[in-house]
């Protein structure tokens, strides 16, 4: 399939992966199957004068000028909406980084508004939270795509797996929410990834473990020593790395909020009424969450295919990415 079949078979991405985190690696397991049928990928380095013709935006507001001048060279400008800054809102930040935040959501509307060609939606959850900002979406050609993970990278391996012990991965943990969740466990937790210090030395759990950030190659691996998952992400547009250890075979476990309730639909049971308002960052009422965590552990062995299931039938990368490829040769062919 062609993006533009009288032009180019080039792909631009407007950054290369970003090594950790859910975001990076759903954009190399994108680029991989764009490679796969024959598009040759490209990544910014300030290509001033040359119109190249497809061109995938991941919220990369620093670019405006580029994609401006892309736009009036009638580029296909596809950019991949996630969600609007909101912590800045309601934790103490510095001046600084509070005029970052604004600038980026306002360049990112300005991008998704009037330079975009097509708009895709990681989730129902951020389509609605951008219509609530006053995104106008007549006129504009938006589908809903949730994020996807490589199957057979990412699967059930016969191993043992910990009775006594969860695991965390996220690409950051900035807020107290997080905190206030790993403060609250009563089992030991391992937490992958990248954490502010700020925020890791606010955590006093003698439960609570930290390992850093990982190689990429060795994420399957580990996140099939563990039968349970624990999401700390708040309001999380489509979470790579809650999929990604579904596809393992782990039991999700999380306070409801965001795209969650859209990722996870074989069941709820896991899932934890949140009772306070997630938006604003309120702490989410702990009560049932070390009750929730062991309730999944001792469901491993009969609900662990069925979150794998999930994945295979709606977030596999493979048929991920071709609803990417169809929708745009749709459209521009």
């Amino acid at each position: 399939m062609k993006l533009n079949s009288l032009n180019s078979k080039e792909v631009l991405f407007m950054r290369k992966p970003q090594p950790y985190g859910g975001p990076g690696s759903f954009q190399r397991q994108l680029e991989a199957q764009f490679l796969a049928e024959g598009y040759n990928i490209l990544h910014y380095r300030k290509f001033k004068f040359r119109k190249i013709e497809n061109i995938i935006v991941f919220s990369s507001s620093k670019y405006i000028h580029f994609l401006v001048y892309q736009y009036l060279c009638g580029s296909n400008i596809i950019l991949r909406l996630d969600g609007l800054n909101k912590k800045h809102k309601f934790k103490k930040v510095n001046i600084f980084y509070f005029i970052y935040s604004e600038l980026d959501n306002f360049l990112t509307y300005v991008i998704a508004q009037y330079i975009a060609s097509v708009i895709i939606f990681q989730s129902e959850y951020i389509f609605n939270e951008w219509k609530m900002k006053g995104f106008n979406v007549q006129n504009k050609k938006i589908k809903v795509i949730l994020n996807g993970v490589d199957t057979n990278q990412f699967y059930p391996m016969n191993k043992k797996r910990y009775d006594d012990k969860i695991c965390v991965v996220e690409g950051s943990i900035d807020d107290l929410v997080a905190v206030n969740i790993l403060n609250n466990l009563k089992i030991e937790c391992h937490v992958y990834g990248k954490i502010d210090k700020f925020y890791r030395d606010k955590v006093s759990n003698d439960f609570v473990k930290f390992f850093g950030v990982f190689p990429r190659d060795k994420m399957a691996y580990i996140l099939n020593d563990y039968k349970v998952f624990l999401l700390l992400e708040v309001n999380p547009p489509c979470p790579n790395s809650l999929i990604e250890a579904m596809s393992c075979g782990l039991i999700p476990v999380s306070f409801k909020s965001g795209s969650v309730s859209e990722i996870i639909t074989c069941t709820d049971t896991f899932l934890i009424e949140y009772d306070g308002n997630p938006e604003k960052y309120d702490i989410p009422n702990m009560e049932n969450l070390n009750t929730t965590i062991l309730k999944a552990i001792k469901s491993f062995e009969y609900s662990s295919n069925d979150f794998r299931n999930l994945v295979l039938e709606k977030m596999n990368i493979n048929n991920i990415s071709m609803q990417y490829l169809s929708y745009l040769n749709d459209i521009f062919c």
